[in-house]
């Protein structure tokens, strides 16, 4: 057998870059034209259902590689939406919680102020003397002039 020449294949699509597979072909055989013509068919038909396959393989790698884009945009999707609806939350947040902190702060000054009015009143009925009491009341009845001092006492009308 002599050999004249040679078909080279790739091993796969993927791997072009490799050592090609090589069918060799006799140019001259000695055997009759239909043998040698009946294993060329052979040959190619061998070749055809492996590019066939190798289409196929490719075609449903390029199926699968699609939906998981798809499927990634949707979460991603989902993703933007979720950070936009948080981010919307941390303000309203922020701006409940700046609310708050203002209404605390009014709420201590209630509570100092309210805490000063106690203290006069401990200092004014608890310390003092009966007889200082009486005197205050009668000498100092209750009107609305009074009511422009701002001791603290001018808010409560005590019988």
């Amino acid at each position: 057998m002599h050999v004249v020449g040679a078909c080279l294949l790739p091993r796969s699509m993927y791997a072009l870059h490799q050592a090609p597979i090589v069918i060799f072909i006799n140019m001259y055989p000695t055997v009759d034209n239909s043998e040698w013509e009946q294993s060329i068919r052979e040959k190619l038909t061998v070749i055809a259902e492996y590019l066939k396959n190798e289409l196929s393989l490719k075609q449903s790698m390029i199926t699968l590689l699609e939906q998981q884009v798809n499927r990634l945009r949707t979460a991603l999707h989902q993703k933007e939406e979720a950070m936009l609806q948080l981010d919307k939350q941390l303000r309203e947040c922020q701006q409940t919680q700046k609310g708050t902190r203002q209404l605390i702060n009014k709420l201590l000054s209630d509570i100092s102020t309210y805490e000063r009015d106690l203290s006069w009143f401990r200092r004014t009925y608890e310390e003092r003397s009966l007889p200082g009491i009486i005197k205050d009341r009668i000498l100092r009845p209750v009107n609305t002039a009074d009511t422009d001092k701002d001791d603290g006492a001018s808010r409560y009308i005590y019988p």
